[in-house]
């Protein structure tokens, strides 16, 4: 079967220092042994990433977390129960044995057990944590199409190719070494399904350029074509907008106006539903980026749930 033997390669390839592209249900990753810190600046160089953002590790299972970091365990069992494997990276207390190079010199770590067959299957092979953060450069819109890290890579690393992926944003990162926890990041596990399990959190989300963990600076996410981002679709009759121009709706929507413009329309779910925006989220913007627009106008999803990581994109993909 030729994605096994696409497996063992890909560990193979991380035995031996090289980073590789693999999918999981959030976002592809771009992966190397996280213990090994000159594999892991590969992942900062191909990126072009600075070295004061950290990387999440990635692990098979929750028992293998004790192997690096130190957690109140029964806190972390709770949080399994209900959201792992899954989109979902807890911060804890690193051990040693985590490279200062893979925290950014922080003394917490985050960790993720990913929820994706390819991904676990890789990680068993391995036997080791894989330091992954998205395989795109740094700052670009995410990937969740193994044709969207060719684009940023092509030959230069190896893709593990799979489907494309089932949650579409990144994983939520939840500090555990704070009381009440903290939300870093919006992500794949709403704020409401985290406090119904632990009740009140904690979120410190607000842009850093001295980030706790990925995807809290200012300006990230983005396509290359200039973003705007609206509340709602009166706000476009206020804007000096181009003749040709991008529209990204979270639903359908009618209005009649601007009929002398053409827009380019994409919709992120024909059913108002905030699961599907997301999964579509990250696809239709890449794919709005190869249509050589001057400009693209995104409306904001409901600002619920999920809906709310999604937003949380939107601002700092526009936020140049």
């Amino acid at each position: 079967m030729r994605i096994y033997s696409d497996i063992v390669y890909a560990a193979h390839l991380l035995r031996q220092g090289e980073v590789v592209a693999f999918p999981t249900e959030t976002v592809y990753g771009l992966g190397a042994d996280a213990l090994n810190p000159n594999a892991v600046l590969k992942i900062f160089e191909l990126k072009q990433r600075p070295k004061f953002d950290p990387l999440i590790v990635h692990l098979q299972n929750v028992n293998q977390m004790s192997d690096y970091a130190e957690f109140q365990e029964e806190l972390v069992n709770t949080l399994a129960k209900h959201f792992l494997p899954g989109p979902l990276s807890l911060v804890c207390k690193k051990k040693p044995i985590i490279p200062d190079l893979v925290t950014s010199g922080l003394d917490t770590v985050a960790i993720r057990i990913p929820a994706n067959d390819i991904a676990q299957l890789l990680l068993q092979e391995f036997g080791g944590p894989v330091a992954a953060p998205s395989a795109n450069l740094f700052g670009k819109l995410s990937p969740t199409h193994f044709e969207h890290v060719f684009k940023n890579f092509g030959d230069r690393v190896f893709i593990l190719k799979g489907p494309s992926s089932s949650v579409g944003i990144e994983s939520t990162i939840l500090d555990i070494t704070t009381e009440p926890p903290t939300i870093l990041r919006r992500g794949g596990i709403s704020t409401e399904a985290i406090e119904a399990v632990l009740g009140k959190v904690q979120e410190d989300i607000v842009a850093s350029s001295n980030p706790k963990s990925p995807g809290q600076l200012k300006h990230h996410y983005s396509p290359n074509t200039p973003l705007m981002v609206i509340e709602n679709l009166n706000d476009l009759k206020t804007l000096p907008l181009p003749k040709r121009f991008g529209l990204l709706l979270p639903s359908p929507m009618e209005f009649k106006f601007l009929d002398d413009h053409q827009m380019v329309t994409r919709i992120l779910s024909s059913t108002n539903d905030l699961q599907e925006m997301a999964k579509q989220f990250f696809s239709i913007l890449h794919e709005l980026d190869t249509l050589e627009l001057p400009l693209v106008v995104a409306i904001k999803v409901p600002n619920i749930g999920i809906g709310r990581a999604i937003n949380d994109r939107l601002e700092r993909a526009s936020s140049h």
